[in-house]
């Protein structure tokens, strides 16, 4: 089987759960490593399926890389090649099939409760899920909504049935959430005013229920995904 292409864009925003499924279900996966000056494919004829991972950075900055993952979204739409996207890979995903990526009413850091539309993506009808992220996408024309919060109503669509962008992070497992919560992921989360929110404190206490949780909402996302990876 071709691999999975996984595009890294921050040092500390890995793969994690993501490249534990796949890894435990043979999945061959290709990390590109855009923190270290890897540039993505220049086409995805090599690959089984994309996946896009998080970012600090606006998918409406003028970056090249940005509007050449945004060309692999195409090839693989075109090849129907599964895409899914988490929180930038996400808006990502929306802004290149014609979808709008803006700053967000409220800014939301920690554990946010989802509610899932189409419960066949998730497995449950309500969840909870970190999140980090200060923009929002709208689903683009021919997208469906499967999963809404409060704060935020936009956390999930799916095109075609096989292509899914999620505002989320369901990906995340405990060294990756450790890993945000340093010194630096502290003094963001202080300088905040969003009630969307929450303290190191506060996540970390929620974390020991709500991780266990949203680990086995990310099983089920990423296997109703990958069966429609090409064999």
């Amino acid at each position: 089987m071709r691999p999975i292409a996984i595009i890294q864009n921050s040092r500390n925003d890995g793969p994690g759960l993501f490249e534990t499924f796949a890894h435990a279900h043979g999945l061959p996966v290709r990390l590109f490593r855009r923190f270290e000056g890897e540039r993505p494919p220049a086409h995805m004829e090599p690959y089984a399926g994309l996946c896009i991972l998080g970012s600090p950075d606006s998918v409406n900055d003028d970056e090249a890389d940005f509007r050449q993952l945004e060309t692999l979204v195409q090839q693989s739409l075109d090849r129907r090649l599964p895409v899914i996207g988490h929180c930038f890979g996400g808006q990502l995903l929306a802004r290149a099939l014609g979808g709008t990526v803006s700053r967000a009413a409220h800014a939301e850091i920690g554990w946010c409760d989802i509610e899932a539309v189409d419960h066949d993506w998730f497995g449950a009808q309500r969840f909870p899920m970190i999140q980090w992220h200060y923009e929002t996408f709208s689903p683009p024309a021919g997208a469906v909504l499967i999963a809404r919060g409060e704060l935020c109503e936009h956390q999930a669509f799916c095109v075609d049935d096989m292509h899914v962008g999620m505002q989320f992070h369901c990906e995340v497992d405990g060294p990756k959430l450790d890993s945000w919560l340093d010194a630096a992921g502290r003094e963001e989360i202080a300088a905040s005013r969003s009630p969307g929110v929450q303290t190191p404190d506060r996540i970390r206490a929620q974390a020991a229920t709500a991780l266990p949780v949203s680990a086995g909402i990310a099983l089920h996302i990423y296997q109703r995904w990958a069966r429609r990876l090409p064999d």
